[in-house]
């Protein structure tokens, strides 16, 4: 629902061979979710730094994006910004292409990570986002969870600009 109508950006950046839960899941699902909203954005397009990543439009670098500022309404960022060098860089590009009203969301597992998913919101924040962390209802019936790769624990970051 949330990407009808909308100037969605996917951004997919698998950062190296065996980096990330992206390196080690099943590449081939991932498209399945272009296929199923696409037609119903305005515009879509997904981006990685692997040319040969499946279902991607074009190639870039989630730190430096060459897309003009405030260029979308939603920008989806899964299991990206675990594996990136430059993680606030990043950040701070996802905020820049985010239109005033927009909203980005992050999946970011903060399984080995140091930081509460608080202090993780508030590095967020810190690129000047609102966030709110959400927990699914998908997240908390196992068979979905499982289907989508979602782990129960794990909020997703929904980031207002």
């Amino acid at each position: 629902r949330d990407a009808q109508r909308k100037r969605v950006l996917v951004v997919r950046a698998v950062g190296g061979p065996a980096q990330g839960p992206l390196a080690h899941g099943d590449r081939r699902r991932l498209p399945r979710a272009g296929r199923r909203f696409r037609p119903r954005a305005r515009s879509w397009l997904s981006v990685d730094l692997d040319p040969d990543y499946p279902g991607i439009d074009e190639v870039m670098d989630v730190t430096a994006l060459t897309l003009p500022d405030s260029s979308f309404d939603l920008v989806l960022c899964s299991h990206v910004l675990d594996v990136v060098e430059g993680h606030d860089e990043a950040v701070r590009e996802l905020h820049r292409v985010t239109r005033l009203g927009g909203t980005t969301l992050i999946q970011a597992p903060r399984r080995g990570a140091s930081t509460s998913p608080g202090a993780y919101a508030v590095r967020l924040r810190a690129a000047g986002f609102h966030v709110e962390q959400v927990i699914l209802p998908e997240q908390t019936d196992e068979a979905t969870r499982r289907r989508l790769g979602l782990d129960a624990g794990d909020p997703i970051f929904s980031c207002r600009r």
